[in-house]
C-alpha cells in the first residue's frame, strides 16, 4: 500500500495512537489480521524519525529463535554489546543500557514458532521498563499478523497492544478511491456508484477496494464471479467463510458493527447480503441523483398538470411538492412526450425498487436519457 493510504483518517490515526504509546514509555504490540495493508512500517518509521532524539532500529523476529536468554543475548550484540567478558545478560541489563535510550526497536517477521520466545521475553522487558523512567527508555514495537496476531497477552504498564479493529472507516476508503476513479471514462453517474459500490463491498479491506475500483460499473453490480475468484486466490472455501474469523481477515468492525468480509459472504453464497450491500450504495448516490432529475422535470411537465391536485395528504397546488409517484400518477393520460413519458416512468421505478430494499434493475442504469447531468432548477 502507497504512503497516501497511511495519511488517511483511521489509519494516521492509528499510527498515531501507537508512536504516542512509544513517546509515553511503552511498548507496544501491533495486532493485525492477514488482509491488513502493508507498509506499517515505512509509515510508522517516518513519523518516528520526524521525531529529534529519536532512534529507529530495526529486528527480526526470526533472529531471536532459541529462548529468551538467547534472544536477549542477541538482542545485546546488535544494539548493546557488552564490555565485560561473561556478563550476565538479562532483561534488565537491556533495559538499562543507556545507549538504547529513545530507542524504538521494531520487530516484525513473527511466526507461531518463534512467539512464545518473545512473548516471554517482552513480559520480562516490560517489568524491566517500570523500574526505569519512561523518558529515555529503549522500546520495542513489534508487528503481529494473521493467527499470531490472535494471541497477544494483556496490556500491562509499559505494553500497549494495538488491534487492527474497526481502524478503517468509509470515508477512508472513499478518499483512496476518489483519487483513482476522478480520470475514468464513464458518465459521472456511473462514476459516483461505482464508486460508492466499491466502497461498500470492501467494507474495510483496502486492497479489495482498489481491485473492485478497476470494474465496469457492469461488473460491480453483479460482483459474485469476480468475489469468488477472489475467495479462490486467497483460500477462503465455504467452509472457512461460514465461521469468519479476524485473524484471517474475514470479519472487522465498521461503524461500531461487525461486518463479514465480501469476499466470505460470495463463498458461502450469501447472495442476499451482497444484494443489501449493493442496495445500501446505490441509495446514497441515486436517491440526491433522482431528486435532482425530479426537479429538472418539473418545469417541462408543468403544462400537462391541473392544479391543484387531491392528494392522501390534502390538496397541493404547487408541482414542486409533488413526489416521481404521484406525478405518474396524475399525469397518466395527459399525452406527454413519449421520451418525457419514459423518462418519468424509468425514475419513478427506480425509486420504487429502492424504496423497496432492491437495488435497481442494471439496465436502468444504461439508459441514454438518464445519463444527463442534471441542471439547477428553479422554480
Amino acid at each position: 500500500m502507497d504512503a497516501h493510504w497511511w495519511t488517511l483518517p483511521g489509519p494516521a490515526a492509528f499510527l498515531r495512537a501507537a508512536w504516542e504509546d512509544v513517546r509515553g514509555g511503552k511498548n507496544v504490540l501491533l495486532a493485525l489480521p492477514a488482509t491488513a495493508p502493508p507498509g506499517l512500517r515505512d509509515a510508522l518509521a517516518t513519523l518516528v524519525r520526524q521525531a529529534e532524539m529519536w532512534a529507529w532500529r530495526d529486528f527480526s523476529a526470526g533472529d531471536g529463535v532459541g529462548g529468551p536468554a538467547a534472544l536477549v543475548e542477541q538482542l545485546h550484540q546488535r544494539f548493546a554489546p557488552s564490555r565485560v567478558s561473561g556478563a550476565v545478560l538479562n532483561a534488565d541489563t537491556l533495559a538499562g543500557d543507556p545507549r538504547l535510550a529513545d530507542t524504538m526497536i521494531w520487530v516484525e517477521g513473527m511466526t507461531a514458532t518463534c512467539w512464545p520466545t518473545w512473548c516471554a521475553f517482552l513480559g520480562q522487558y516490560e517489568r524491566a521498563c517500570q523500574m526505569r523512567p519512561e523518558q529515555g527508555r529503549g522500546l520495542f514495537c513489534v508487528l503481529l499478523t494473521g493467527q499470531v496476531a490472535g494471541q497477544v497477552p494483556e496490556p500491562a504498564v509499559a505494553l500497549t497492544v494495538r488491534r487492527w479493529w474497526g481502524v478503517v472507516g468509509g470515508v477512508d476508503l472513499l478518499l483512496d478511491l476518489s483519487l483513482r476513479a476522478d480520470g475514468r471514462p464513464m458518465p459521472a453517474l456511473h462514476r459516483r456508484l461505482a464508486l460508492a459500490v466499491a466502497c461498500e463491498l470492501s467494507g474495510t479491506d483496502a486492497a479489495l477496494a482498489r481491485a473492485l475500483a478497476g470494474l465496469g460499473l457492469r461488473e460491480l453490480l453483479e460482483p459474485q464471479e469476480f468475489l469468488r475468484a477472489e475467495a479462490a486466490r486467497r483460500g477462503w472455501n465455504a467452509a472457512r467463510a461460514r465461521r469468519p474469523n479476524w485473524e484471517d481477515g474475514l470479519i472487522d468492525a465498521m461503524n461500531g458493527e461487525d461486518v463479514v468480509h465480501s469476499v466470505a459472504l460470495a463463498s458461502r453464497g450469501d447472495e442476499a447480503e451482497l444484494r443489501r450491500r449493493i442496495w445500501q450504495a446505490e441509495v446514497a448516490v441515486l436517491y440526491p441523483f433522482l431528486e435532482e432529475q425530479r426537479l429538472q422535470l418539473l418545469p417541462r411537465l408543468r403544462p400537462y398538470l391541473r392544479l391543484p391536485v387531491e392528494t392522501a395528504y390534502g390538496p397541493v397546488d404547487d408541482i414542486y411538492d409533488l413526489e416521481l409517484g404521484q406525478l405518474v400518477y396524475f399525469l397518466r393520460g395527459r399525452n406527454l412526450p413519449r421520451e418525457l413519458w419514459r423518462l418519468l416512468t424509468l425514475l419513478t421505478d427506480m425509486r420504487h425498487a429502492l424504496a423497496h430494499l432492491r437495488p435497481v434493475p442494471i439496465e436502468y442504469l444504461f439508459v441514454d436519457g438518464l445519463l444527463r447531468e442534471p441542471r439547477e432548477s428553479r422554480r
